[in-house]
């Protein structure tokens, strides 16, 4: 196979910042699921009325004053020095005290006072050639082919603007660096082109990587809109320690509209719902924009906001074969789904980790090798990331199942492969960790056999690409462990016998992520590729295309896990061309 033939398209990712690789965020939680009735915050979202009530405080200085002027003197009259304002509809964030609080709602100039509630990055962590009307092999960028969008030509994305509201933008990165991209901070915490995290790389690198600079580099992999042309604008809402407020969403959203976005990418969300948000989504929409959101990773039946607004797009995990992603939510507000299992992109140069599998000398890598993402007790009632970076070569043998269970013989010295009898379990049941990630079972049958290093392939219920996680609470696991596909597991079942590498690689510029963070940006990206070509059509006929012409999944109709179903952009392409899909 090219050299070109091994560049590999992103997969996806996504659940809120309490994720699981230091790229990405912070340590594993015991629970994915938040406590929707025990979220409280000092900081608060302060709406005025658009029209002066009374001038109440020290009046004689405030008569005549506009609305906006008399927030501003009630906020300084009340000494609130931490208000912040939120860029349109005379709106403030804040810290208050019970006195402060107490004042502005009995203050009738203040329309209505909510709590400013936080919100999480939705990854779960826990590319095509640049001529794209040449054929490839499906095994190499199967996200393009499943969305029905590798054969749509990227050169008319000049006339969209895609603006990604993240962590930021990682300028350096040799797939990103060549983009028509600009940005802003919110945060206060450094520009925008300099994050500290990796989640919205991972997340622009779906949308619109490049080839790297480097023709004979062995990894990588292509955005949606990999040459260039499609503008980006990147909102940084993210600081150093992972938090966002949904005041911080309100002002980037205000920043994406004022940068004339066309298309807004979310992937992040919170399980509280808020009047101002909404409304600026309203006005956003008013505003001609195409809103995509993720619709979170707790595995349950949760609303999450901004997904669940009407004015947003809701957007569903895939996995390679069209399956639901375990970690996906499933709600009536969900629209549309793609791909956010296990999903290869970019990220901060040298913080990413991929892993090689040689059969022979020959590559493995384009069909899907994740590396094993091992997770151990703190001594905080949670898990941090432990991973095993290693290398080993060995004979490749084969773990036997019977009777619904690992019956290895002696592996000493040897590669095991194994196939996956158990798979990530749905939140809220089963509540103990290793029940829902079971990844240790076929790993340490492996192990106790004798092996070196084990290889993974997915059940015959999941038999697409996964990438769970290895719960290790006894800190047992020693070896390299990678997961594959059902698909590569039976090709490697025919290589018994032959020499076999692993090889897993830190310090990369590319990483496996989960999540509906990884599925919005497919929607986005997708969508605005396929806008480009018909700019006539306004963002509601769009939207309304892009359910009409989905692939179905699921039950009939608009059902909760799916949505309408998985965005085709090939459909969604013929359908904007018939007078933008206006029957």
């Amino acid at each position: 196979m090219t050299r070109l033939s091994r560049y590999k398209m992103p997969l996806l990712i996504l659940i809120p910042l309490l994720s699981q690789a230091p790229a990405i965020a912070g340590p594993l939680m015991a629970s994915n699921k938040a406590n929707t009735n025990q979220i409280t915050t000092s900081q608060y979202i302060i709406k005025f009325k658009d029209k002066a009530q009374s001038q109440n405080l020290n009046s004689s200085k405030s008569v005549g004053l506009s609305s906006e002027q008399l927030a501003a003197n009630i906020i300084h009259q009340l000494n609130i020095t931490s208000a912040s304002p939120l860029g349109e509809g005379n709106a403030y964030t804040s810290k208050l005290s019970e006195r402060q609080l107490k004042e502005l709602k009995n203050n009738p100039n203040v329309e209505y006072i909510e709590p400013d509630y936080p919100k999480y990055l939705y990854s779960q962590h826990l590319g095509q050639p640049t001529d794209r009307s040449k054929s490839r092999p499906t095994d190499v960028n199967w996200e393009p082919v499943l969305l029905h969008s590798n054969d749509i030509l990227d050169s008319d994305t000049g006339n969209r603007t895609v603006c990604i509201i993240d962590s930021g933008y990682a300028i350096n990165h040799p797939s990103l660096i060549s983009n028509n991209v600009t940005g802003k901070d919110i945060t206060g915490t450094g520009s925008w082109d300099n994050p500290s995290i990796s989640h919205g790389t991972h997340v622009a690198g779906i949308i619109a990587a490049m080839q790297p600079n480097d023709p004979e580099s062995d990894i990588g992999m292509r955005g949606i809109m990999p040459n260039g042309k499609v503008n980006i604008f990147a909102v940084k809402v993210v600081g150093a320690n992972g938090s966002i407020m949904t005041s911080d969403v309100i002002k980037a959203v205000n920043v994406c509209k004022d940068n004339h976005a066309n298309v807004i990418s979310m992937s992040l969300g919170g399980f509280k719902s808020s009047k101002l948000e909404e409304q600026t989504y309203k006005e956003a929409q008013k505003a001609g924009i195409l809103l995509v959101a993720a619709a979170g990773n707790n595995g349950g039946t949760d609303n999450s906001y901004p997904a669940s607004y009407p004015e947003v797009m809701s957007v569903a995990s895939v996995d390679s074969k069209m399956a639901h992603s375990a970690f996906s939510q499933s709600n009536a507000q969900i629209e549309i789904s793609a791909p956010g299992e296990a999903v290869l992109s970019s990220v901060i140069p040298k913080e990413g980790r991929i892993a090689e599998l040689l059969v022979n000398q020959q590559s493995y890598f384009p069909k899907g090798v994740v590396p094993t993402e091992r997770y151990v007790p703190n001594d905080k009632g949670s898990y941090n990331e432990k991973n095993i970076n290693d290398f080993y070569a060995g004979k490749l043998l084969s773990c036997q199942i019977t009777d619904g269970k690992y019956n290895c013989r002696n592996m000493t010295d040897d590669v095991c492969l194994i196939q996956r009898l158990k798979d990530q379990q749905r939140a809220p049941n089963p509540e103990s960790m290793e029940e829902r990630y079971p990844e240790i079972n076929p790993i340490m049958a492996c192990q106790n056999a004798g092996a070196k290093a084990a290889i993974i392939y997915s059940s015959d219920a999941y038999p697409g690409l996964q990438n769970p996680f290895l719960i290790d609470s006894k800190e047992t696991v020693n070896i390299p462990t990678v997961s594959v596909s059902k698909d590569t597991g039976d090709e490697l079942l025919a290589n018994l016998g032959q020499w076999v590498t692993v090889n897993i690689k830190p310090q990369q510029d590319f990483q496996y992520e989960n999540g509906t963070s990884m599925a919005t940006p497919y929607v986005a990206a997708v969508s605005a590729l396929v806008w480009s070509k018909h700019p006539e059509c306004t963002a509601a006929e769009v939207r309304k295309a892009i359910d009409a012409s989905a692939t179905h999944l699921g039950a009939n109709g608009r059902n909760h896990v799916f949505g309408f179903g998985l965005i085709n952009g090939q459909n969604l392409d013929k359908l904007l061309g018939q007078s933008c899909g206006v029957n």
